[in-house]
């Protein structure tokens, strides 16, 4: 595909196209949740989803690859999809994360699934998927999983280098509802693995006693200091979801031994947070950035973002992508680093002012 916005757009992401879109006759009614990585060879991999009409959040993953930075995309191929049965049993999948190890040709692709009699997948595995030809083809793999809980997945995988080799994070979080016939439990955290096929639960966020927050959709970038590892997590009113929280701010936490403790999450005055996904990571040279939902909760317009060199305060806001206010709907922004202050980006759009989630779109941005 080689789409160009249909619609006028102001923000600092430039070269903006669409990856992919949902189709005439489809069986779902979003396109969403996308993530980026590169090949073996520098190339761009992009993974999304689709919901089922039938289901809250669920249904097949897919994938896209770009060889000329983003430009123009392959057609979709799947990666886990729902009408293919798994073990003999047949899933919904969502929240796909793409994840190559430096100096691997394999990608992961880690994700959600729930059983497709379901209604969401709140009470979801995790679950992957594998290529070895840069995401042209993808077979499932069956993950050790040894933890109790039913994790969300959203944010990227760190690789952490110590003593034993890498330790890999994955951000994760758990989500009762209010009709769950039980402690409403509501959790961020971290899974760490060696090798990623094990998994364990590798360390646990705490929140202030005095107005908790729902902490959510962590992402992770360096800290300040060597070996400092920061999440900034989304937000909402802990017992009360899908409301914002008071502060209307992302919490952050840190973490100074690899990710197995973090201090208590405190909201971050100059991160804005409503119930919305806002990416957070680095460039890998000492720039951290934020990209976010500007309005209130659950608008999901325009993008803003906000990045701060090590050491030093958040600079002020500017646009990322805003198509139209309100009325243009942007959400779940995910960037890699190409090179110090250069990132590629995609997040989920549409070409209809007023509706959400009916494309895919990808832009580049350099601060």
């Amino acid at each position: 595909m080689n789409h160009k916005t249909t619609l006028a757009y102001t923000g600092d992401v430039q070269n903006v196209v669409t990856v992919d879109a949902l189709w005439p006759d489809s069986p779902y009614h979003h396109i969403w949740q996308p993530f980026l990585c590169t090949d073996a060879g520098g190339q761009l991999v992009a993974a999304y989803g689709t919901k089922l009409h039938s289901k809250g959040d669920m249904g097949a993953l897919w994938c896209a690859r770009s060889r000329d930075g983003g430009q123009t995309w392959t057609r979709r191929v799947p990666i886990l999809h729902h009408d293919i049965a798994h073990n003999g049993g047949g899933f919904g999948y969502a929240n796909p994360v793409l994840y190559r190890a430096p100096g691997c040709e394999t990608i992961w692709c880690f994700a959600m699934r729930s059983a497709l009699h379901m209604p969401n997948t709140e009470f979801s595995q995790l679950c992957a998927a594998v290529s070895s030809d840069g995401g042209a083809s993808w077979r499932p793999v069956e993950l050790a999983v040894l933890y109790p809980v039913f994790p969300i997945t959203c944010q990227h995988i760190t690789a952490i280098p110590d003593d034993e080799g890498t330790r890999y994070l994955l951000p994760v979080h758990v989500h009762f509802s209010k009709d769950f016939p039980g402690d409403p439990s509501r959790a961020q955290m971290v899974l760490a693995s060696r090798d990623l096929l094990t998994w364990r639960l590798g360390g646990y966020v705490p929140c202030q006693a005095e107005d908790p927050a729902f902490l959510h959709e962590g992402g992770i970038a360096a800290g300040d200091e060597p070996g400092e590892w920061v999440m900034a997590m989304r937000t909402a009113a802990h017992n009360r979801y899908p409301e914002p929280h008071a502060s209307q701010k992302a919490f952050v936490s840190t973490s100074r031994d690899g990710g197995r403790t973090w201090s208590v999450a405190a909201p971050e005055p100059a991160l804005h947070n409503t119930v919305a996904k806002g990416y957070f990571g680095d460039d890998g040279h000492g720039l951290q950035i934020y990209v976010y939902s500007a309005g209130p909760a659950w608008q999901r317009g325009p993008l803003h973002y906000t990045t701060r060199r090590r050491g030093g305060p958040w600079a002020e806001p500017r646009p990322f992508f805003d198509q139209g206010g309100a009325e243009g709907k942007n959400s779940y922004p995910t960037l890699i680093a190409q090179g110090p202050g250069k990132f590629a980006c995609i997040w989920d759009s549409s070409d209809a002012p007023g509706q959400h989630r009916q494309c895919i779109r990808f832009g580049t941005l350099e601060v």
